[in-house]
């Protein structure tokens, strides 16, 4: 979805960066084209986990890399109110829930309640 937003050529992009993603799937060009323009480096090296569940916090990074890269600005709001969830986020700080907020609300992402 990215790459195309990008208007990539995708046919230019050949799979090879993550072990756990095979050539012939439908998203192994679009996975290294994020690859390639910092979008994302995986969850570690060599593996993007391409079945994994992805949390607020990778959508959110992978979100603002994208901006970065098309030179969009994101609009900064300030926090009125914690996640709703928050006790069940594993290791969220303040830092975290600020920039998590900050960047999906810039680009119209709300997740509080």
């Amino acid at each position: 979805m990215l790459a195309r937003m990008a208007g990539a050529n995708l046919g230019a992009y050949k799979a090879g960066t993550f072990n756990d993603v095979k050539a012939d799937s439908y998203y192994a060009q679009a996975v290294q084209w994020a690859s390639e323009n910092g979008i994302t480096s995986g969850v570690r090296a060599g593996e993007f986990a391409p079945e994994a569940n992805i949390s607020r916090e990778q959508m959110v990074t992978m979100i603002a890399r994208f901006a970065a890269l098309q030179k969009f600005s994101l609009r900064q709001v300030a926090v009125t109110s914690a996640f709703a969830d928050s006790a069940e986020i594993p290791n969220l700080n303040t830092y975290s829930e600020n920039t998590i907020s900050h960047s999906c609300r810039g680009v119209g992402v709300f997740l509080h309640g």
